[in-house]
């Protein structure tokens, strides 16, 4: 079996970045591969799980695979964005463009830098946002350059594959995955015992004073007590983190559905067998990785669109009081109507045993 450089993005502490790189090592110790968990940006301990830090191509040689796992990680509004911008403060970039070049040699050249035997792979990354970064000529290149020399590129949503498919012409490479941290256990079906409580989560698209508002009304037409999910772990104690994990996904696991506002808490929600209701809000263009669309995509993928909650505004933005009456009141209706139909699992499910076929076909 190959030995696998699996690179993980940077995790500013939060759940869901820690439940993809969980799915990670979940995955390739079920393979028996010899695999090691890489950064290439300075955080190598998060709870149970090591890093090894990379901060060369050359630290990648040995390895018979590199793996790019989830996120945004291939994309260069990302390099042009969170990861410039942490080489500045981190890494002493000299600036934003030093840090994106540095960004494109460990994620878009770094082929050019290994043996020829050595397979790359990006699995399921995120590509929407990056048409505006292309314009560069020479990004372009780059990025035309890593589909060329990738053995495979597995997207986690429909947007992504056609991003990429139009820039590299339609190439079989390219193929639609999902999230990776659906691989994080396989799916469950619903839980026996489910207390009187919904969980819930927001940091991504509403502020304190609306989430509350939107948690009470909900409350008020469903009869059941809402009950917060800290999911951004940040402040809780480092020997606890992996424990305080699990015990959130238990949460959502018995609770009789889970509403947010963010991507990963609504991925892990559905891998517990739970229904998530997320909150969507106006967006006029994807400028970042914290975006509404990507929401919207994960959820049509699964046949969930019906547990899209739309709140008026951009994200952030306060919401009125009526504003968020009719958004509960939506919510019981999609609570009402779904939440006694197993069948919205099968979406899920699906979804993610492709992805997992997908990827052992590369690792046979």
């Amino acid at each position: 079996m190959s030995r696998v450089a699996v690179v993980c993005a940077y995790n500013p502490r939060n759940s869901g970045m820690y439940s993809v790189d969980l799915a990670a090592r979940h995955f390739f110790a079920s393979l028996g591969a010899e695999h090691e968990l890489c950064v290439t940006q300075n955080r190598t301990k998060v709870a149970s799980l090591r890093y090894r830090l990379v901060r060369s191509v050359d630290d990648l040689r040995g390895f018979d695979a590199v793996v790019y796992w989830g996120d945004f990680l291939n994309n260069p509004m990302w390099g042009a964005g969170d990861y410039a911008e942490r080489e500045v403060k981190r890494h002493r970039a000299s600036g934003p463009i030093e840090g994106f070049e540095r960004w494109r040699q460990l994620y878009l050249h770094t082929g050019a830098g290994l043996p020829v035997s050595t397979r790359i792979y990006s699995f399921g990354g995120c590509f929407m946002g990056m048409e505006p970064t292309l314009e560069d000529a020479s990004v372009r290149a780059s990025m035309g350059e890593f589909l060329q020399r990738a053995s495979a590129v597995v997207v986690r949503d429909p947007l992504s594959f056609e991003a990429l498919s139009r820039l590299d012409g339609g190439s079989s490479k390219v193929s639609l995955g999902f999230d990776c941290a659906s691989l994080l256990m396989p799916a469950r079906g619903p839980a026996a015992w489910r207390g009187r409580y919904f969980a819930h989560s927001f940091s991504r698209s509403l502020g304190v004073e609306a989430a509350r508002a939107l948690v009470e009304a909900v409350e008020r037409e469903t009869g059941l007590r809402g009950i917060a999910v800290d999911w951004l772990f940040a402040r809780w104690p480092k020997r606890v983190v992996h424990a305080k994990f699990a015990l959130n996904l238990a949460l959502m696991r018995h609770a009789r559905f889970c509403l947010t506002d963010t991507y990963h808490f609504a991925v892990n929600s559905m891998s517990q067998g739970s229904l998530p209701l997320c909150v969507v809000r106006d967006e006029p263009a994807v400028s970042s990785t914290l975006n509404e669309l990507k929401k919207v995509a994960l959820f049509r993928m699964v046949g969930l669109d019906a547990a899209l909650l739309r709140v008026p505004g951009e994200p952030m933005q306060l919401g009125s009081a009526p504003d968020m009456r009719a958004v509960a009141h939506v919510a019981a209706q999609a609570v009402s109507r779904l939440g006694a139909n197993h069948d919205w699992r099968s979406g899920f499910s699906r979804c993610q045993a492709d992805l997992q076929g997908q990827l052992r076909r590369h690792f046979a």
